[in-house]
């Protein structure tokens, strides 16, 4: 990750961060394309999370794009069963 090596981003003391982050792997597939993912049997939470706050750190303070929470869940189909 470029955040780190510019040193705009680290890690916790955190075993568990660490770990996942040692073990997240690139893989260059035939179509030319990056898979980024962990090794079979292990989790890459804290990786994605930690990516996704980075980038968040890099957006503009105030777009001013307003979201309206409707209080539905993601899975919500609108059924009241």
């Amino acid at each position: 990750m470029l955040g780190f090596e510019q040193k705009s981003f680290r890690l916790l003391d955190d075993e568990n961060q660490k770990s996942e982050h040692k073990a997240f792997q690139t893989k260059r597939l035939k179509s030319g394309l990056v898979k980024y993912a962990a090794p079979e049997g292990m989790h890459d939470d804290t990786v994605i999370a930690n990516a996704l706050a980075h980038q968040g750190t890099l957006l503009p303070r105030d777009t001013g794009t307003r979201v309206k929470w409707s209080g539905r869940s993601l899975t919500d189909t609108g059924d009241d069963d």
